[in-house]
């Protein structure tokens, strides 16, 4: 049997490639599966030198590579007796066209509607209204939740002792005028809860020599920021405390800490999964990662109409974090920030004071994500472990 997955931006890739990667090996040691990374204006271009750490990947083939098989090139596997492609990201129809190309089945896990769903042999949805609604259309559909690693448990109760983790988004383009707006809240935080440490949760997409030129060279976006220096797995602010670092491992990061601040994004999903308090951090001054035009503009300085535009939405939209969109209400704190930083810095020290508090969002949080372990196991036992696929 061969397994070919679509997917490619960070997120999908570390939080839903490779634990489905790895439930897919424990039930069927002997299938091969490949993965096919897609174009998507969301990468970061490390996406297969992380693949690379995925184990049991027979095949790794780039966005290039995908799009010249999708243009009728030659298959770089031969058709097996059996086979299916499963969608986990990136546009639906580079899965749709690979599933022609091999002449297989497909089978997707869904975010929102899409009107391919209805070609899918089977879909798993990660929300309830819309496996209902796919059911009432002829597709068959399940509701398996939101998937990822399984969520590490907390150990006892919060203490007086805070560990608080920061979380200040993955692609390049976000973390160059994210990171020292993050240092300058971390100063502000130490003055306010002197007792906190701080931990930064790099992500396997971004580089020591990326930290590195951004503390040289950080961007500026409006909001007061801090300038620091890296010795090892620490990093001085430039009069303010030391942070530890944790390079690549965002997991292990959320493993070890008590409350998190993090921009929007898939990290929202597994720190709430987890259990731990959350505040979202937002700011129309932080230019969006996009591809297409809005590389362009960003580039080019005439943006800022694009980052008020995305600031509309979101007000339309109500939420920008994964947990409170889950929820359909206001969960984990969504604070847009002041040029210089004091009102969120106030109202987080506010709220991660209070153990009690903390303990009880991220109860609500956890109770809200499900688990993303046992949501993983039912994808691959509804799209993988069907015989007649």
């Amino acid at each position: 049997m061969d397994v070919i997955i679509t997917s490619n931006s960070p997120g999908e890739l570390s939080a839903w490639v490779a634990p489905f990667v790895a439930c897919l090996r424990q039930r069927h040691p002997d299938w091969h599966i490949y993965l096919a990374l897609v174009p998507c204006p969301f990468a970061t271009g490390r996406e297969a030198e992380y693949a690379r750490r995925i184990e049991g990947l027979a095949a790794i083939w780039t966005p290039w590579q995908t799009l010249k098989i999708l243009l009728g090139g030659r298959l770089p596997v031969p058709r097996a007796e059996r086979g299916l492609v499963v969608y986990l990201g990136g546009e639906a129809w580079h899965a749709w066209g690979l599933s022609r190309r091999w002449r297989y089945p497909w089978a997707a896990y869904a975010v929102r509607d899409n009107w391919l769903w209805r070609k899918c042999s089977r879909v798993a949805s990660q929300r309830l209204d819309l496996a209902l609604k796919l059911e009432a259309a002829g597709v068959c559909a399940a509701h398996v939740g939101f998937i990822g690693w399984p969520a590490p448990q907390r150990q006892g109760e919060s203490s007086e002792d805070l560990c608080i983790g920061i979380f200040p988004g993955s692609r390049m383009l976000m973390l160059r005028y994210t990171l020292g707006p993050f240092l300058e809240l971390i100063r502000l935080l130490k003055l306010r809860l002197p007792q906190a440490r701080f931990i930064l949760a790099v992500s396997p997409f971004v580089s020591r020599q990326d930290v590195e030129g951004i503390l040289r060279r950080p961007g500026r976006c409006g909001l007061a920021y801090r300038t620091g220096a890296l010795c090892g797995n620490t990093l001085q602010i430039e009069s303010g405390p030391e942070v530890e670092v944790c390079w690549g491992e965002p997991r292990r990061a959320i493993e070890q800490i008590d409350a998190a601040i993090s921009v929007p994004g898939t990290n929202t999903g597994e720190i709430a999964a987890a259990g731990r308090a959350l505040i979202v951090g937002l700011s129309c001054n932080i230019p969006v990662p996009s591809g297409g035009l809005g590389w362009l503009l960003e580039r080019i300085g005439i943006s800022r109409w694009l980052r008020s535009w995305h600031m509309r939405r979101y007000k339309r939209e109500r939420f920008a974090s994964l947990p409170n969109r889950w929820a359909g209400e206001m969960i984990a704190p969504e604070i847009i920030a002041d040029d210089d930083l004091t009102d969120l810095a106030n109202r987080v020290a506010e709220l991660f004071a209070d153990p009690l508090k903390r303990d009880e969002l991220g109860r609500r949080l956890a109770l809200t994500m499900g688990d993303p372990g046992e949501a993983v196991r039912r994808l691959t036992g509804f799209i993988a472990d069907d015989r007649q696929n």
